[in-house]
């Protein structure tokens, strides 16, 4: 029997890389969200709350975070707020987040956001333009 093993190369953009990071130190991430829901990315782990909407729209999460970003009730789970420049990186996860975790966290964060900051600086030059020749 012959195995064929075919390579692609993908290009893989830096919100993708930063919600593999996220699930990869939490067992709890069920969804990470970007762009106010516009880019959603979800784990094999499924929520246990009562809702598996994933919705769209400025400042769609706002009420979630009156009193702190991390750690808040949602739905039957939990909603955390990361703020990378001027991106939000919300999780939605099934426990609360741990000291370690949340290290694990603000270190992706010290250490992307110039890189998300860049990517949306970009697709915002790419969208000016489209909107100014149409």
């Amino acid at each position: 029997m012959m195995l064929t093993i075919f390579s692609m190369q993908i290009q893989v953009d830096i919100k993708e890389r930063i919600a593999v990071l996220f699930i990869t130190f939490s067992e709890h991430i069920t969804n990470i969200i970007f762009c106010n829901g516009l880019f959603n990315f979800t784990s094999n782990i499924v929520f246990k709350g009562d809702d598996r909407s994933i919705t769209y729209g400025e400042g769609i999460y706002d009420n979630y975070f009156k009193e702190h970003d991390i750690n808040q009730p949602y739905k039957g789970g939990f909603i955390s707020r990361f703020k990378f420049k001027n991106e939000n990186v919300i999780a939605i996860h099934n426990e609360l987040f741990l000291a370690e975790e949340l290290s694990a966290f603000n270190l992706i964060n010290e250490k992307c956001a110039d890189y998300l900051q860049k990517e949306n600086d970009n697709f915002n030059r790419i969208i000016d333009e489209y909107t100014n020749t149409n």
